[in-house]
């Protein structure tokens, strides 16, 4: 029996309930959570909006029209988004009991500008370097831990960014409190507060900060913007801001990064080819299939392609994936105890760094490595900390270990995109090894590409950094986000043929071969003379088991490329499927000649002996066949042969080599599954099962 649902079940519903605009059942849901938590506040909130509603419904009931009723019934939605997510930070506050011990942001503030002041007049010591470290730990709780934003909250962050006495570091750690409290509760006042300050950030770290606030709030929140009106409003005026669309593009490029560290590969890479299996007369196996499988890779005629992944080599290089391994164990330290410390950028002269580095300073390639941007902040406290234990000789054999490093002996210019990737990297080793705070879902583990978020999507126009990120993630394998990519070409009027032939391409990849037919054919109508696309077309429309389609063009591909084995094994192929034996055994033999070593074209063409009742021509194929190499299915299919030809003898010995090799289960299935050929040829069930019991006796 189950039991009543617990608070957070109640909570998904409710969300669910709004997502989809039933507020009737949303309400219901939110007068259970309040209760749940016996708060007479949200009672009261909840009960006001019912009653509201209520009234709306009345007004509809009477007759009477009102056409601010959508309008209305959408902000009622807001409230309950509101409603619930205050419920949710009174939940996780209870358990963690953080209400309790939070001072303001403001009253931080003043502490830390006080500081600031008095280290202005004279020389800052240990004891001031650790108070500070207090305080802005201090104020990285208070924005972590935040409740939702009245005006006045908002004023009080608002002044830290304006004071001309916090640290650019500790601004931004603030926008990370913020943004990651944002993350785990839904905010519209840090949405409108990210976005602002986004656009008067006068430091590419704050920016960027603000930034990456922006769009994964936006992206997870992506089915309750309808419900803010504010918010929408505030992303069309970013989205007409060149430097706005430049950075999200390359925030999507990083993203697509980041996603990549820990990549599994979810997909199969082997082809299923049901309408093969299903046939009597067809089996990959007999036609050696496996061994001429063509494998789908990218164009080489791609250069659009080509040259947009080379440009893109830096991220190839210097993506997380590269980093991560070798510094994810280097986070047990009490440095990263805080969980401010894991997203506070790098200082030199950081408390936290041992005492003997921050004296004497790290030398040669250490010192160098610690001032460019090869590593991220976090990874450069790790080393900080590693080098205390290791000698000059281990530090820079371990240097020399770390891939791209031969080069950097002197402090690199931070970029825009140099300063995300290295904010990307922190928070993606935040998400996944910090263990201390209670943490929002780790946005990481979802294939984030912001154009599911309408609102984002707007940010993305211009077709060279379209291409880029499409191709970019063709590279990395995130075939879904590259389709969204290439979609958004098509719509915009961009697609040429390439575009198509990648939309194909990552189609055919995610096994969805009929989108995959429709956009080859696109491709071949805006270009009809790609040897790829041609080849991809005929490979596609065969694993659907569109054989006449696929015969068609192999036929074109052979006109394009001349004469060629593989193509003409291939039309054999697609000539069985269609029962056309004699047409069949023409191909095949003409891949024979055109490669004598092609084992594949000899054993199609002894199977398809035995198809056509030429017993004699199959075993003489089959013993050419056995002469080079001795495998279960020839061996099999050589007994067939013999024992058609009223060899029996003959049958036995091969059946038995092939029992050898195939063992018993194998054996006896595969016998079972020629019994339709066998009895075209006056072997009964009774006859296999005979022939079957002899092989086992003699061989057990």
């Amino acid at each position: 029996m189950s039991g009543k649902p617990t608070f957070w079940q109640l909570y998904k519903r409710t969300i669910n309930k709004l997502d989809e605009r039933h507020l009737g059942e949303a309400l219901e849901l939110l007068q259970e959570l309040a209760n749940v938590l016996g708060d007479w506040k949200l009672l009261d909130e909840v009960a006001d909006v019912n009653s509201a509603y209520g009234l709306l419904l009345y007004y509809m009931e009477q007759g009477n029209n009102d056409p601010a009723r959508e309008q209305q019934h959408t902000n009622f939605i807001a409230t309950c988004y509101n409603i619930a997510e205050k419920a949710a930070q009174t939940e996780r506050a209870l358990v963690t009991g953080t209400s309790a011990r939070m001072r303001s942001i403001s009253e931080i503030l003043k502490d830390m500008e006080n500081l600031e002041l008095k280290n202005i007049t004279s020389e800052p010591c240990e004891e001031d370097a650790n108070k500070h470290v207090e305080l802005y730990t201090e104020l990285f709780n208070a924005s972590y831990d935040s409740f939702l934003w009245n005006d006045e909250a908002a004023a009080q962050a608002q002044e830290v960014i304006d004071s001309a006495l916090i640290a650019e570091n500790d601004k931004v750690l603030m926008a990370s409190g913020l943004f990651i409290n944002c993350l785990q509760a839904f905010d519209a006042r840090k949405i409108i507060f990210f976005a602002d300050n986004y656009s008067t950030a006068t430091s590419s770290m704050l920016r960027i900060r603000m930034l990456v606030a922006v769009a994964f709030t936006l992206y997870t929140y992506r089915n309750r913007l309808f419900a803010y009106p504010v918010i929408t409003s505030k992303l069309k005026d970013l989205c007409n801001n060149p430097r706005f669309t430049t950075d999200m593009q390359n925030l999507q490029k990083l993203i697509i990064e980041s996603l990549s560290t820990h990549e599994v590969d979810r997909k199969m890479r082997e082809e299923i080819i049901p309408a093969m299996l299903k046939s009597h007369n067809f089996n990959p196996e007999k036609f050696g299939i496996n061994s001429l499988e063509e494998i789908s890779e990218s164009n080489p005629e791609w250069k659009n392609f080509e040259q947009q992944v080379g440009k893109l080599a830096e991220l190839e290089a210097a993506g997380a994936d590269i980093y991560y391994s070798t510094f994810s164990t280097l986070k047990r330290y009490p440095f990263f105890n805080n969980a401010a410390n894991w997203l506070y950028p790098f200082e030199e002269n950081h408390p936290g760094i041992p005492k003997q580095i921050r004296k004497t300073g790290l030398k040669g390639i250490a010192n160098a490595l610690l001032k460019s941007d090869v590593l991220c902040d976090s990874d450069k406290y790790s080393f900080c900390m590693l080098t205390t234990q290791m000698t000059d000789v281990q530090v820079n054999m371990i240097i020399s270990q770390l891939p791209e490093m031969g080069g950097y002996d002197t402090a690199i210019a931070q970029t825009s995109e140099s300063t995300c990737r290295n904010y990307l990297r922190n928070l993606f080793r935040f998400f996944y090894l910090y263990s201390g705070k209670s943490k929002p879902a780790n946005p990481f583990e979802t294939d984030m590409s912001l154009l599911d978020c309408n609102e984002l999507a707007e940010a993305f126009k211009d077709k060279t950094e379209i291409n880029k990120i499409s191709a970019y993630a063709i590279k990395k394998g995130k075939y879904d986000m590259a389709i969204s990519f290439l979609l958004l070409s098509e719509t915009k009027g961009f697609a040429d043929s390439e575009v198509y032939q990648e939309l194909g391409f990552c189609y055919q990849k995610k096994k969805s071969y009929f989108d995959a037919i429709a956009a080859y054919e696109k491709a071949n109508a805006l270009s009809g003379d790609s040897k790829w696309t041609l080849q991809h077309l005929a490979q596609t429309n065969r694993i659907v088991g569109n054989y006449k389609d696929a015969l068609n063009y192999y036929r074109l591909l052979e006109t394009a490329k001349g004469e060629d084995a593989k193509i003409a094994f291939r039309c054999g192929e697609c000539l069985v499927h269609l029962e056309s034996y004699d047409d069949a055994m023409h191909e095949f033999f003409k891949a024979e000649y055109l490669n004598p070593d092609m084992t594949a074209a000899t054993r199609a063409i002894a199977w398809c002996s035995i198809l056509t009742d030429d017993i004699k021509q199959a075993r003489k194929y089959y013993d050419k066949l056995l002469l080079k190499e001795e495998q279960g299915e020839d061996l099999l299919n050589a007994g067939h042969a013999a024992w058609i030809d009223g060899d029996t003898k003959a049958a036995v010995e091969l059946y038995s080599r092939a029992y050898a090799e195939l063992k018993r289960e194998e054996f006896l299935k595969r016998m079972q599954s020629d019994k339709e050929i066998l009895k075209t040829h006056g072997i009964s069930n009774y006859d296999i099962t005979f022939m079957s019991d002899i092989v086992i006796r003699k061989k057990e």
